[in-house]
This record gives structure tokens, C-alpha cells and sequence, in this order.
């Protein structure tokens, strides 16, 4: 027995009757198994041989689930044999076929490369053995064949009698960890994703790569992907348009990889692959999306009910916002100041100024200037900006040309801030 398998109970030997050489009336069974195998209701597993019966009629060889890396819980199922018969269940690397004749049972596994666990059947006349299968990767494609007996005493046998019956064989093949997202390798292939899906998937065999999409026809969104990988796995993650990628994440070791990105109307990609070549047959990263629509804060007005005489060049008292603080992120904003008022000069003509600084800037601009004359009178001014995620800007009326001999009296006035 190849020291792959740790057994869930210990084997025992098997005994040398078992070894002996097959009758050849038996060989046509063996060609009828080549030829034509039943199929099993889960992947990887194969029935094959022919049942010997008992007293009780036949009995028949299955498993509980696919036999998957990482399986715990896998077990090889017995069901319809003689009710609290003893028997064993002999698990071998190798096929007999043809088969053995030991006693009145036809044994299709190989006793020189066996093990055997002991069983009673219960009262219904099942048996099952766990034979968990661990997570490694080269266990991938390696077969296992199973056949189940038991001695079946009176009173259903003739009187004094008894029999060994046994269950046709069984193959099981061992299988990578079923992942419902494949096929996926690239943007062709990619998954639709919706808004506050949460994924579990393997990124198998190295070289894979799982791709998602998504898409929307207007407004902006912000597109929020978290991914998980497994513990001592490397893999990345990107958000991608058509041609090419928008955001990447890569924390390098088993650190969980973010993007928060705002995105405008259009088809976009999720990737997550493997860093230089990653990969886990059994254990899943966690993938979490979701796409908020983007929405601006309302517009801000500041009223200026009351005058503000300016004797020399001066910021407007009121219509200012020297800590105007950008979007939360991660979208960028378009803002624009609209200033309007009513002034009265005494002498001489000023200028009235949209003034822009940002806290990152070491100066200030001029967004819009308008010359006042005369008066009394009144003037406007609009002017746009970006502002960016985490940035603060300072802005404002700003009165330029007033003097202490021809003061500059701004009579009222509003400033509107609107974001989009």
C-alpha cells in the first residue's frame, strides 16, 4: 500500500488464501469490465466487477461524496448486505482483473498492494469506513479501488452453511477541489459579478487566473473589491478596463489585497491571479464586490446680509471657505463657485476676484476676476476647479484696488458651492 492514505482505522493484513490465482472461466468478466464500466453518481469514482451474492441477494459499493482534496468526510458506503454480517472492506492501489475466486467470491482488488478494515453491517445490512483524504497536491489523479465482503450465516443459507458474498468494486480517482467559476481564465471567459457578492475560489493549477465583470450605462460608480488569499499564498488582484488595468493591488505574502476606484459608465474586469505562479488546490480566496452610485454633497450657500467696507485689498469677511475639504473619496469633484453681490465705489474703480489655493499649492490663484465702475451697481462671478480626495482648498471674494481715500463698500451678496 503506498503510504498516501492516512487511515482513518487501522488495516489489517490480508490473508495469503486471498492471493490465490483466478479461475479461467473468470476471464470474460474481466473483458466486460474493460470494455464497459458503470459510471458512479460523483466525479472521479467508477464501478466495476460484478457482485457476488448472498443469501440475502446483492449488495452494492458507492461512496458518500466526491473524493476531492482536503475531503474529511469521505467514506466508502455499503448498502444491502446481510443484516449484522461480519465483513471487511479491502482498499487497494491496484484492479484484479480478472478476478480472484476466494471461497464463493469473486475479489476484483489487488490483495499485494491492500489493506483491510474490519465491518459489521447493521441491522439495515450497511457499512461505511471514512477514509479522509488529505490536502496534498500530488494525490491529484492518483486511483484507489475498494470492494467490500462479508460471511453470511444461516438461517437464509442452506442449513450448517454458510457463504462470503461481496459488493462489485469500485475506483476512485482523486480530484482537485471543484471550483463553479471555471471556466474563467480571461476577459472571454469572465463571470458577471453583481453588486455585495461575496465568492469562495481556487486559483488551480498555477498559472490560473479567475476574471469577473461588470458593467453600467450612466452616472459614476465607486467599485469597492476586497480579496482574501489563502494563508502562505501570494495573489494579486486588478481592476481593468478593455485594454488595460485601472487599479492593481499587490501587498505581496498572504496579505489581503483592496481597490476602492471610481469608475464612469462602461464594462470593466476584475483578475486575480497568483503571484509567480501562486496556487492551492483546496484552499479558496474570499472575493467581496460591491458598486455604489456616486453622489455628490448638496450645494452650500452663504448669504452675506449685512456690509463690508474694504479700505485696502482684503479677503470678503463672509464669502470665503478657507477649509473647503475635497470628496471622501475615490471619486474626483468638479466645483464650481458662483459669487454675486451689490457694491458702491467712492472714487475709483476695484476689482472684484474669485481667489483659489489648495494646501498642497505654496500660492494662490485667480479662478475669475470682474472690474467694478462706477456704482452702485452689482457683479458675478463663477469659476471651476477639481478637487481632489483628501485635499483642502481655500476660496473665496477676494476685493483688490480699494484704499483708505476711495474705500470699496460691498453691499450684500451670496456664494453657491456645487459639487458634481
Amino acid at each position: 500500500m503506498k503510504p498516501l492514505l492516512t487511515f482513518a482505522q487501522p488495516p489489517l493484513a490480508i490473508a495469503p488464501a486471498v492471493r490465490t490465482a483466478a479461475p479461467l472461466l473468470l476471464a470474460v468478466l474481466g473483458v466486460a469490465f474493460a470494455s464497459r464500466p458503470a459510471p458512479c453518481q460523483f466525479p472521479g469514482v467508477t464501478l466495476y466487477g460484478t457482485p457476488t451474492a448472498g443469501c440475502a441477494g446483492q449488495a452494492t459499493i458507492g461512496v458518500n461524496s466526491a473524493p476531492a482534496l482536503g475531503n474529511s468526510t469521505f467514506a466508502i458506503t455499503c448498502q444491502g448486505a446481510f443484516a449484522l454480517a461480519p465483513g471487511l472492506l479491502i482498499l487497494s492501489t491496484a484492479h484484479q482483473v480478472p478476478p480472484v475466486l476466494f471461497w464463493t467470491a469473486n475479489v476484483w482488488v489487488d490483495t499485494h498492494s491492500a489493506a483491510a478494515f474490519f465491518v459489521n453491517m447493521s441491522l439495515a445490512g450497511n457499512a461505511a469506513i471514512t477514509q479522509p483524504i488529505p490536502a496534498q497536491p500530488s494525490l491529484i489523479g492518483i486511483s484507489w479501488y475498494a470492494q467490500y465482503g462479508w460471511v453470511e450465516p444461516g438461517p437464509g443459507c442452506p442449513a450448517g452453511s454458510s457463504v462470503l458474498a461481496a459488493t462489485q468494486a469500485l475506483q476512485f480517482t482523486v480530484q482537485p477541489v471543484s471550483d463553479p467559476g471555471e471556466p474563467n481564465n480571461n476577459s472571454g471567459q469572465a463571470t458577471p459579478i453583481a453588486s455585495g457578492s461575496t465568492l469562495s475560489r481556487l486559483i488551480w493549477p498555477s498559472g490560473d487566473e479567475d476574471w469577473y465583470t461588470f458593467s453600467f450605462a450612466t452616472g459614476r460608480r465607486i467599485a469597492t473589491v476586497g480579496m482574501t488569499p489563502p494563508v502562505g499564498r501570494n495573489y494579486d488582484l486588478e481592476l481593468r478596463d478593455a485594454t488595460s488595468a485601472l487599479a492593481v493591488s499587490a501587498q505581496g505574502g498572504s496579505t489581503p489585497e483592496s481597490i476602492s476606484q471610481c469608475l464612469g459608465p462602461g464594462t470593466y474586469y476584475l483578475r486575480v491571479l497568483g503571484a509567480a505562479g501562486a496556487s492551492d488546490p483546496v484552499n479558496a480566496y474570499g472575493l467581496t464586490f460591491n458598486l455604489a452610485t456616486y453622489t455628490p454633497a448638496p450645494p452650500q450657500t452663504t448669504t452675506a446680509n449685512n456690509a463690508a467696507v474694504f479700505t485696502s485689498s482684503a479677503w470678503h469677511p463672509v464669502l470665503r471657505n478657507s477649509s473647503f475639504q475635497g470628496p471622501p473619496g475615490p471619486c474626483d469633484e468638479t466645483v464650481t463657485i458662483a459669487i454675486t453681490g451689490a457694491f458702491t465705489l467712492t472714487c475709483t474703480s476695484a476689482t472684484a476676484e474669485i481667489v483659489w489655493s489648495a494646501d498642497n499649492l505654496p500660492f494662490t490663484q485667480i479662478l475669475a476676476s470682474t472690474a467694478l465702475f462706477g456704482g452702485p451697481g452689482n457683479f458675478s462671478l463663477t469659476a471651476t476647479f477639481t478637487a481632489h480626495p483628501g485635499r483642502v482648498y481655500d476660496f473665496g471674494l477676494y476685493l483688490s484696488g480699494a484704499t483708505g481715500f476711495c474705500p470699496v463698500t460691498v453691499n450684500s451678496g451670496t456664494m453657491t458651492v456645487t459639487r458634481r
